[in-house]
């Protein structure tokens, strides 16, 4: 009697051991289950983290590039307005210088020749 009650408890225990394991082998497959989702989730979260510093990367080089355009579009316009700018001082200068001597030239064609209109 005294054997089959401690087969009986012996088989009780068993059972619960192997209901116990059961239960952290279900858990245990769970966890694993959550930690394979999270890993998925940060590669995958890793990977739009990738590909948007590439678009970044691509967005700033691209206004590098605009900004390099402008840059040299603007030099260009500046460039082209002083040299009107130097153009028309010359051009004016020239025409100063050219003025004086035409005046010159008439005021001693005046004192020289007598017979000039314009001394009369």
């Amino acid at each position: 009697a005294l054997t089959e009650r401690y087969n009986a408890e012996l088989a009780e225990l068993r059972q619960s051991q192997s209901d116990v394991r059961r239960v952290c082998e279900e858990e245990l497959a769970g966890a694993r289950r959550v930690h394979a989702a999270l890993a998925e989730s940060a590669a995958a979260a890793a990977q739009r983290e990738e590909e948007e510093s590439v678009i970044a990367r691509h967005a700033l080089a691209g206004q590098m590039i605009s900004a390099r355009g402008r840059r040299v579009a603007f030099r260009e316009e500046l460039r082209h307005e002083v040299q009107e700018e130097l153009r028309a001082e010359l051009h004016g200068a020239y025409w100063r210088e050219m003025k004086d001597e035409v005046q010159r030239e008439l005021c001693e064609d005046i004192r020289g020749n007598p017979r000039n209109e314009l001394r009369r």
